[in-house]
Protein backbone atom coordinates (compact mmCIF):
# COMPACT_ATOMS: atom_id res chain seq x y z
CA UNK A 1 0.00 0.00 0.00
CA UNK A 2 1.62 3.44 -0.76
CA UNK A 3 2.43 6.07 2.01
CA UNK A 4 -0.27 8.79 2.50
CA UNK A 5 1.98 12.30 1.93
CA UNK A 6 -0.04 14.70 3.81
CA UNK A 7 2.00 17.50 2.05
CA UNK A 8 -0.73 16.78 -0.93
CA UNK A 9 -3.71 17.60 1.35
CA UNK A 10 -2.08 20.54 2.88
CA UNK A 11 -4.78 21.31 6.30
CA UNK A 12 -7.44 19.30 5.24
CA UNK A 13 -8.52 16.93 8.35
CA UNK A 14 -11.47 14.75 9.06
CA UNK A 15 -14.53 14.30 7.03
CA UNK A 16 -12.76 17.10 4.08
CA UNK A 17 -9.44 14.86 4.73
CA UNK A 18 -10.99 11.33 4.22
CA UNK A 19 -13.12 12.30 1.22
CA UNK A 20 -9.97 13.76 -1.01
CA UNK A 21 -8.25 10.77 0.27
CA UNK A 22 -11.04 8.50 -0.95
CA UNK A 23 -11.08 10.60 -4.23
CA UNK A 24 -7.36 10.31 -4.47
CA UNK A 25 -7.77 14.14 -4.81
CA UNK A 26 -4.75 16.31 -3.60
CA UNK A 27 -4.24 19.96 -2.95
CA UNK A 28 -3.58 21.97 -6.43
CA UNK A 29 -5.89 19.59 -8.46
CA UNK A 30 -7.99 21.10 -10.95
CA UNK A 31 -11.35 18.76 -10.73
CA UNK A 32 -14.87 18.62 -11.28
CA UNK A 33 -17.00 17.83 -8.66
CA UNK A 34 -20.20 16.74 -8.52
CA UNK A 35 -22.75 17.17 -5.61
CA UNK A 36 -26.38 17.05 -5.12
CA UNK A 37 -26.49 20.92 -5.62
CA UNK A 38 -24.97 20.63 -8.82
CA UNK A 39 -21.51 20.20 -10.65
CA UNK A 40 -18.48 22.85 -9.85
CA UNK A 41 -15.51 23.15 -11.72
CA UNK A 42 -12.24 24.58 -9.82
CA UNK A 43 -8.50 24.05 -8.49
CA UNK A 44 -8.48 22.07 -4.70
CA UNK A 45 -6.78 24.76 -2.51
CA UNK A 46 -5.16 24.21 0.75
CA UNK A 47 -6.33 25.17 3.85
CA UNK A 48 -5.46 26.89 6.92
CA UNK A 49 -4.96 24.22 9.61
CA UNK A 50 -7.46 26.23 12.05
CA UNK A 51 -10.07 25.86 10.01
CA UNK A 52 -12.87 23.45 10.04
CA UNK A 53 -12.49 19.69 8.74
CA UNK A 54 -16.25 19.41 6.96
CA UNK A 55 -15.41 21.61 4.17
CA UNK A 56 -13.04 21.43 0.58
CA UNK A 57 -12.26 25.08 -0.58
CA UNK A 58 -12.38 25.03 -4.64
CA UNK A 59 -11.11 27.91 -6.36
CA UNK A 60 -13.33 28.77 -9.72
CA UNK A 61 -12.31 29.55 -12.95
CA UNK A 62 -14.17 32.50 -12.19
CA UNK A 63 -11.94 33.12 -9.48
CA UNK A 64 -13.86 32.58 -6.53
CA UNK A 65 -13.42 30.82 -3.49
CA UNK A 66 -16.05 28.11 -2.81
CA UNK A 67 -16.37 25.78 0.53
CA UNK A 68 -18.19 22.19 -0.64
CA UNK A 69 -19.50 19.71 1.90
CA UNK A 70 -16.99 17.13 2.20
CA UNK A 71 -20.09 14.43 2.95
CA UNK A 72 -21.65 15.94 -0.08
CA UNK A 73 -19.61 15.00 -3.28
CA UNK A 74 -21.02 12.60 -4.99
CA UNK A 75 -18.44 12.12 -7.48
CA UNK A 76 -15.27 13.68 -9.20
CA UNK A 77 -13.22 14.20 -12.06
CA UNK A 78 -9.80 14.97 -12.12
CA UNK A 79 -8.95 17.75 -14.90
CA UNK A 80 -5.26 17.93 -14.24
CA UNK A 81 -3.23 18.52 -11.26
CA UNK A 82 -1.37 22.01 -11.27
CA UNK A 83 2.04 22.29 -9.28
CA UNK A 84 1.99 25.52 -7.15
CA UNK A 85 4.29 28.74 -7.88
CA UNK A 86 4.80 29.48 -4.42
Amino acid sequence: MAEINLEDYKGYRGVALNTLQKFKTPIWSDVEILTDEGSFKGLILPRSETADEFHIVLKMPIGYNIGIAAEKIKRRKNLRKKRSSL
